[in-house]
């Protein structure tokens, strides 16, 4: 009896790492309004690098 433990499932993550990414982040554009490769936090102006086709943990994490 004592192997027999129930555990509730993980729940499902409501957003995904680049819907948050793309919620909080805005491409950051140089004086001729070209993209830099950086991306500007909404909440607070930081500007984070973020590569295409790259992983975007490094924006969420900030």
């Amino acid at each position: 009896m004592a192997d027999l433990i129930l555990t509730a499932p993980a729940p499902a993550q409501a957003f995904s790492i680049r819907q948050i990414a793309k919620f909080y982040f805005s491409p950051f554009l140089d004086e001729e309004g070209e993209t830099t490769g950086f991306k500007q936090c909404k909440a607070c102006g930081k500007c984070r690098k973020h590569t295409a086709g790259m992983s975007y943990t490094n924006l969420v994490s900030h």
